[in-house]
């Protein structure tokens, strides 16, 4: 294990930040000025740690190998370069790389002497690292997954090589494999399963690996210089052209692009997957958490992964004992979203008996129960209370809402006719409950429980201070973006006032601690992730939904850089299941539970999009009623000559595409607006959030004066214009 000390002045403010009620450190970045990387990426030490070989081992987290879709061979690639593992962190077949012509150590051993990890273009799934040992000597290693000819399994390769002129050796360890699955370059001397090279000044400074530890190789494979290199071309050019396969979010800052780009490689190999490589969670799945997943990635335009996705879902549940209300919520509201986003009619009338049968169970337990709601179900994995649980109900009711009238679109009239007024009964017979049981505090915010009609109800001050409380935490944000309150309207503000004066986030982030561990100590036998208080941003989306319906650009930046600068490791994008706030003691880096997460990863990919493209709804139906574009943009991002692009992102109106361009120096902000085509929003919002205090002056459409613009929102309303627009905008 590698310890490092922490400076205690950052402990020490972290402590008091973990002691408020309010995020007082996300308020702070917004009064000056607002959320960016640089004003936020020394706030937390950096996630480094994840799950090791057992679930309560801490050790490096890894960079995931696996083809799109995530089928076997999958290679796991611990970041510090000490190891590569086939398919699970605690895999025997693996193999494991040492340093020095003494005494061999460890490489990556001293995270002191660790260069890296790092990307490959800052974005592929190619790790890099360099380690020096404890003679000086330096070495680089690269590592990637790729394909071969006459072998349609993905493959790994390696690359070792010696920076320094030092005589050295590197040694390779085979463990749980065969010789005959891996191919390597020169001639090393091999001892049963080891192998090493001497290097000396003059001799070949690089070595070569291919292992294929499921699939025979084809003979006469070589492993040379010319093999590797063309091989991590592959694997550049196959994840380039998935990419390009996508809408484009395209903004003037490289790390945001970074990470969009190997979020979404990771989603794509993750797909449904909850995880894989990690000791917790390989191949796992849970149907709120991997539902959202599928949604994102049809938000960025792999309709058809999504929509297999969420196919495969449809036969995997935790069981009766479980929430399986929650898990036909969830299908129904990803399935009629997903229609929603595609129009993929044919996807509707083929599951429709599946869909009608999730709605007839639902309507069936109304009936039976006295207060008209959902029968009473546990709370979710980790909290076994059985109750009404407020987010079940409230999910419950959104996706039978929305698929009814899904129905009614795809022509239906009989299955809307059928499921629109369960939905409108559930709605009513859900306030009179949460009427029931919420509570207006002192300080004029609105607690509402996630178990409804219980006689004695906690309420939770400050939220994670109980175990009890920190799920609440985790669970209710479902409920609050469900659409079920209006969002603007006075009890949401009092909701909102809750979630924000009373502990629920932290640099934008959602809190989370699952003893709970008081503020400032470490729990001995704590698992990674979990060993103090923290996060646990797999549920942070629908926060971040509630965020961008309400327009609080701000917090949602908060929340959009929060997740960017400390909800996963830095270089390799990594993210796990929860997160600590703060390093154990006498560490330097923080951990996490898991990883790698596609729900976790989904909180960055959603707020960019939120960021620069979302959709209102209609209160009553639940149909897609207004399209804003570019309503939370950092103001950075409209500085002097950037630029801002979108391409062929899907949405509820159809494919949205624009440009803006600053020339603000000028006092001029040019926009480029392809109008979505295939079905008419009733209303369409550009905003122009513009760096430095300008406002809007005027505005032109292809040449015409248009007045309707709003200079102190920095909105300009586009409703009802088609086609391609070139709006030009005068500011000072």
């Amino acid at each position: 294990m590698h310890t490092h000390v922490m400076g205690q002045p950052r402990g020490e403010a972290l402590n008091q930040a973990l002691e408020q009620g309010k995020d007082l450190l996300g308020e702070r970045v917004i009064a000056e000025g607002g959320a960016a990387y640089e004003n936020m990426k020394d706030f937390l030490p950096p996630l480094f740690y994840s799950t090791g070989a057992s679930r309560d081992t801490f050790d490096v987290h890894h960079v995931l190998y696996a083809a799109d879709g995530g089928e076997p061979p999958r290679f796991v690639a611990v970041a510090d370069g000490s190891r590569i593992c086939a398919e699970r962190y605690d895999a025997d077949r693996l193999l494991e790389f040492h340093v020095g012509s003494g005494e061999a150590e460890r490489y990556g051993g001293n995270l002191d002497r660790l260069e890296g990890p790092s990307l490959e273009g800052g974005y592929y799934p190619i790790l890099r690292t360099g380690y020096t040992d404890e003679h000086g000597i330096r070495y680089a290693q690269e590592s990637f997954g790729s394909w071969i000819s006459g072998l349609d399994a993905m493959v790994l390769f390696v690359k070792l090589s010696v920076r320094s002129r030092q005589e050295t050796a590197i040694r390779i360890r085979l463990g749980g494999g065969r010789f005959e699955d891996l191919r390597y370059s020169g001639t090393p001397e091999q001892d049963d399963n080891e192998f090493a090279y001497a290097f000396r000044e003059g001799s070949e400074p690089a070595v070569y690996l291919l292992w294929s530890p499921d699939n025979e190789l084809p003979e006469n494979t070589p492993i040379t210089a010319e093999a590797y290199e063309s091989a991590k071309n592959g694997c550049k050019a196959h994840w380039d052209r998935m990419l390009a396969s996508g809408a484009q979010f395209v903004v003037p800052e490289q790390i945001v692009m970074d990470c969009q780009r190997n979020l979404l490689i990771q989603n794509k190999m993750l797909r449904w997957r909850y995880s894989l490589g990690a000791v917790v969670y390989h191949d796992s799945f849970y149907q709120p958490e991997s539902s959202d997943a599928m949604s994102t990635l049809a938000m960025y335009g792999f309709s058809d992964a999504a929509r297999d996705g969420l196919r495969d879902l449809m036969g995997m549940t935790k069981g009766e004992k479980y929430y399986v209300n929650w898990e036909r919520g969830e299908r129904l509201c990803h399935g009629a979203h997903y229609y929603l986003l595609t129009r993929d009619a044919a996807f509707i009338e083929e599951h429709a008996e599946y869909y009608a049968s999730l709605c007839d169970e639902l309507k069936t337990q109304m009936e039976a129960d006295p207060n008209g709601l959902l029968e009473r179900q546990r709370h979710c994995g980790d909290i076994a209370e059985v109750s009404y649980c407020t987010f079940h109900q409230a999910v419950c009711w959104r996706g039978l809402r929305d698929m009814a009238d899904v129905w009614k679109l795809v022509g239906r009239a009989d299955l809307h006719a059928r499921y629109a007024p369960v939905a409108a009964n559930l709605k009513h017979a859900l306030y009179s409950a949460i009427a029931q049981s919420q509570q207006t505090l002192p300080d004029n915010t609105l607690f509402v429980p996630s178990m409804l009609l219980e006689e004695e109800q906690e309420i939770y001050d400050p939220v994670t201070a109980t175990r009890m409380g920190g799920y609440w935490n985790l669970c209710m944000p479902y409920a609050f973006a469900s659409g079920l309150w209006d969002v603007n309207g006075p009890d949401m503000d009092g909701i909102v006032r809750y979630l924000h004066n009373h502990g629920a986030i932290l640099l934008g982030l959602l809190r989370f601690d699952l003893y709970p561990t008081p503020n400032g100590e470490f729990r001995s036998t704590g698992l990674p992730g979990y060993c103090s208080a923290g996060f646990d941003n797999v549920y942070l989306p629908s926060y971040m939904r509630l965020m961008s319906d309400r327009d609080d650009a701000e917090r949602l930046l908060v929340s959009f850089y929060g997740k960017l600068c400390h909800g996963q490791t830095r270089g390799t994008f990594v993210s796990g299941e929860g997160d600590t706030a703060a390093p154990r003691p006498a560490e330097k880096y923080r951990s996490a539970y898991g990883s790698c997460n596609s729900a976790n990863n989904l909180a960055f990919l959603l707020a960019l999009r939120l960021i620069l493209v979302r959709e209102s709804f209609d209160d009553e139906t639940g149909l897609p009623q207004c399209l804003f574009l570019a309503h939370a943009t950092p103001r950075g991002w409209l500085e002097q000559g950037k630029r801002i692009e979108v391409s062929n992102a899907p949405t509820c109106f159809g494919e949205v595409s624009y440009a803006l361009v600053s020339d603000i120096a000028n006092g001029k902000v040019t926009a480029t607006v392809h109008m979505p085509e295939r079905n008419a929003a009733q209303g369409v919002r550009l905003r122009l959030r513009l760096p430095g205090g300008r406002r809007i002056r005027s505005v032109a459409v292809n040449g015409v004066a248009h007045k309707a613009f709003d200079a102190k929102q920095e909105v300009i309303d586009l409703t009802g214009f088609a086609g391609e627009l070139d709006v030009k905008v005068r500011c000072g």
